[in-house]
């Protein structure tokens, strides 16, 4: 898995420094999000994309059936 290929709202699952995993719904993508490395932020966190152990794609919505 590439774990480089999620997007803003897809949920991340990513290891913290101290061993923890965490899963976050990305509000925010940028290749520097600290220390010239890439990442990713959600509500109140940050991690690497180095960090991250597995994502989901969010479906779009679709419109209603007729």
């Amino acid at each position: 898995m590439d774990t480089t290929e999620y997007n803003v709202g897809d949920e991340v699952t990513y290891r913290t420094f101290g061993g923890e995993l965490r899963t976050v719904t990305v509000e925010r993508r940028t290749d520097n999000i600290k220390n010239n490395e890439p990442g990713f932020s959600g509500t109140g966190c940050w991690g690497y994309d180095s960090d991250i152990v597995w994502f989901s794609h969010t479906v779009p919505a679709t419109a209603e059936a007729k």
